[in-house]
């Protein structure tokens, strides 16, 4: 008797053109990330922190990011609306991130009470992060949904590193060759001019990436990979559990 043959494995897969749009999420919030990386000279030099409120401050903020990573990630996980679970947090991960930024830079320094300036400055950020979060977590989850192939999944990290690698670069010239010349340095009208910038290029960019997770944003592709396991209801206790026993996990945050 001959031996049967296993059945082919059927994978959810995406057209070039959506896994290269999609990926623009990920080269969406990396734009605010490459601006934000000049908010300590803006905490400085514009609002008047010093060197060590700022850079405590700053770190005290990355750390409220490890924390709202897992309460994002069940927000995502139970979302289900008519415009999908994914896109909603991008455009609403996105349209945060601009409004809180536009705040810092065109509201902070005009409070006059430094003890409010600070409060101000710190409750403003804690939005970004908010945003960030949103979109960060929407552009990873949804990739299993875009494709499970294990040959075009290379493609996104492919297509992220190089379009991460022009903005970043881009972001850079524009600085050093555009604004400082401008602006005569690093100031206020410098973050200000700065900051429309990015938004405009951070939106296009997210524009293009609902458009490629635009068809595959369904209930049916959802846990593609998973719909023969039993699917359980998830809790911030269930991540509590996996957080205590993980140093490596630990340490990440």
């Amino acid at each position: 008797m001959g031996q049967t043959k296993p059945a082919a494995i059927q994978y959810n897969r995406a057209k070039p053109w959506q896994l290269i749009l999609f990926t623009m999420n990920d080269v969406a919030f990396n734009v605010y990330f490459a601006g934000i990386n000049y908010l300590s000279y803006f905490a400085t030099g514009v609002v008047g922190f010093s060197v060590v409120a700022a850079a405590n401050m700053l770190t005290a903020m990355r750390v409220f990011d490890g924390v709202t990573d897992p309460i994002i990630g069940i927000m995502l996980d139970k979302c289900n609306t008519r415009f999908g679970r994914f896109r909603p947090f991008m455009v609403a991960g996105n349209a945060i991130m601009a409004v809180s930024l536009l705040l810092i830079y065109y509201t902070t320094s005009s409070i006059g009470n430094s003890a409010l300036r600070t409060v101000y400055f710190l409750v403003l950020y804690a939005i970004y992060i908010i945003g960030y979060t949103c979109q960060g977590a929407a552009s990873r989850a949804a990739q299993t949904t875009l494709t499970n192939d294990p040959k075009q999944r290379p493609m996104v990290s492919v297509v992220s590193g190089t379009g991460c690698g022009i903005v970043y670069a881009a972001i850079q010239m524009l600085v050093s060759g555009y604004l400082v010349t401008k602006h005569g340095g690093i100031n206020e009208t410098f973050f200000q001019e700065l900051v429309i910038y990015l938004i405009i290029g951070s939106g296009v960019l997210t524009v293009l990436a609902v458009i490629g997770i635009w068809k595959k944003d369904r209930p049916e592709y959802y846990n593609i990979s998973m719909k023969k396991a039993p699917q359980q209801d998830l809790h911030m206790r269930d991540y509590w559990d996996v957080l205590k026993g993980n140093r490596g996990l630990q340490m990440l945050i």
